[in-house]
């Protein structure tokens, strides 16, 4: 409704119909929320992502004659606030994710797949302040390493590379606390570590914590995340 209004307040017409601006409200809602939320990662395909910005490019250029495209832009903006919006909004808790992947996707750690996260692991030690570095790789360790980091960061943004590294080492922590273990999805995207707790139907928990904890974190300590995100763990 919002999409057609849009048109037409632009364009002071009548002729013009469809749901082409629920359809990109709909896709740009989805394809934000993908970015943070487990539950939405899969849904939309690379493909699929390519060929709707390539059609709303295209339509915005006349070579197909007359299209709602204002319908198109306002669903589209429509949909990617909102999914910014959720996840902004209090009492949404990004910690609170787990999905249930088909047992065929879950495999076992390849060996190149140690090796990158050893790596990542190694990165977390290495770069905290030599004063405070801390080579133990318990749980307390570990956490203090994680904060360690992110404080001598707090002028300078994380990569999203160095994010993922400070995730694994917080998965390592999740797994000595839980009893956890490690696993890879294979998907279209590749092979990607997941911590999962055993059982007839594993529960897989994505390692992204971290990741959605950073631009909250004046909200709560990396500990605090930490016996959290432990307690859901364990509660399945």
């Amino acid at each position: 409704c919002a999409s057609n209004l849009a048109q037409y307040q632009m364009t002071h017409s009548q002729f013009f119909g469809g749901m082409s601006g629920v359809l990109y409200g709909m896709f740009g809602y989805i394809w934000i929320r993908g970015r943070y939320d487990a539950h939405f990662s899969e849904d939309l395909q690379k493909n699929t992502i390519a060929m709707m910005l390539a059609w709303f490019v295209l339509c915005w250029t006349g070579l197909l004659g007359h299209i709602a495209n204002w319908a198109h832009t306002a669903g589209l903006v429509a949909g990617i606030a909102w999914a910014y919006l959720d996840r902004l909004l209090p009492g949404k808790n990004p910690t609170q994710k787990h999905v249930l992947p088909d047992k065929q996707s879950l495999q076992y750690l390849s060996t190149a797949d140690m090796l990158k996260l050893e790596q990542q692991r190694q990165w977390v030690r290495d770069h905290c302040a030599s004063a405070t570095r801390n080579q133990d790789d318990s749980v307390e360790a570990t956490l203090r390493n994680i904060d360690q980091i992110v404080l001598l960061h707090h002028d300078k943004p994380l990569s999203k590379e160095d994010v993922h590294a400070l995730d694994i080492s917080f998965g390592d922590a999740l797994a000595m606390a839980t009893g956890a273990s490690w696993a890879t999805l294979e998907d279209r995207n590749g092979r990607t570590p997941v911590l999962y707790m055993p059982g007839a139907t594993p529960v897989v928990f994505p390692v992204n914590s971290v990741a959605l904890w950073l631009p909250h974190q004046s909200q709560k300590t990396i500990h605090q995340l930490f016996h959290e995100v432990a307690e859901l763990m364990r509660s399945h």
